[in-house]
């Protein structure tokens, strides 16, 4: 008996270990889709007739439903603490990311970078 309650122990750390870093992965997650949303907007104006000021957005994915447990979840959390109990709540379907793309134009490699060093002043 006492053995499986050590083993129920090792198996909870590691649950809770796991879960604490999904709950990392999911705040990156939902940063990143913060972000990803507010560009949108600015290049959508007609979307944001749509969004109540001040209004909690709450990401949802189809393709990732604990994700999307998560950010319920996190929701509720928020709802609880709010200083504004009545706070319109949003929720958006994420639908899907294309793959970004970088800004760089025609980057090279540098065969010296002794020329990228700022030059002494003469005096």
């Amino acid at each position: 008996m006492r053995d499986n309650i050590g083993l129920y122990q090792i198996q909870m750390a590691r649950y809770n270990k796991l879960t604490m870093k999904m709950n990392e992965v999911y705040e990156a997650k939902y940063t990143l889709l913060g972000s990803e949303f507010d560009q949108y907007v600015q290049e959508h104006p007609t979307l944001a007739a749509h969004i109540p000021t001040g209004a909690l957005i709450v990401f949802l994915d189809k393709t990732e439903p604990e994700f999307s447990e998560w950010s319920l979840a996190h929701a509720r959390q928020h709802a609880q603490i709010d200083d504004q109990p009545d706070r319109p709540v949003v929720y958006v379907d994420v639908g899907k990311l294309a793959p970004r793309r970088s800004r760089l134009v025609r980057p090279r490699i540098a065969r010296d970078p002794g020329k990228y060093k700022r030059q002494p002043v003469a005096a």
